[in-house]
């Protein structure tokens, strides 16, 4: 397994504006011998770091899936994690042109998650859509409910 680097350290790291993980980080994701949960977010990261959206999309699906079936945080299913699973499958999904289902992705994990809301404002992932009004008013909108709204986030943020 990919000892040098846990699946949390390398997301933090790209999340938090450092240098891209390798190929070859990729690589050792993929080789990693973990199964259920963990073992499908690794496959779903290293794809994700490959450009290779559908296959991310199904290891993000499985991921989720898992995640369901797991008996909540004693086996370390929170909230917040499950929010990244539909966080990262929404920016596949829009990535790969499945605009309706990324947002219907990106709601659900602001539904876990308020905080999704202004990180899909800045992660690249989420880019081709800055521009969408269905997107805008999913993380902006002050009408829409609680769970699918960001009060820190102006919508002319998005022009910036």
């Amino acid at each position: 397994m990919a000892s040098w680097h846990s699946y949390e350290e390398i997301v933090w790291s790209t999340r938090s504006g450092a240098e891209a993980p390798s190929i070859d980080a990729a690589a050792l994701l993929l080789k990693a011998e973990c199964e259920g949960v963990l073992g499908w977010q690794y496959r779903a990261l290293a794809f994700t770091f490959l450009g290779c959206h559908e296959e991310a999309i199904y290891a993000y699906e499985a991921a989720i899936e898992e995640m369901r079936s797991a008996v909540g945080e004693e086996a370390g299913i929170t909230k917040e994690r499950f929010a990244v699973m539909h966080f990262n499958l929404g920016a596949e999904l829009c990535q790969a042109g499945h605009h309706a289902q990324a947002l219907a992705m990106l709601s659900r994990a602001i539904e876990l998650d308020l905080s999704c809301a202004d990180l899909a404002l800045t992660d690249e992932g989420w880019s081709m859509m800055w521009d969408d009004p269905n997107f805008t008013e999913l993380v902006c909108c002050e009408e829409a409910p609680v769970a699918q709204r960001s009060p820190s986030v102006r919508v002319n943020a998005l022009a910036s």
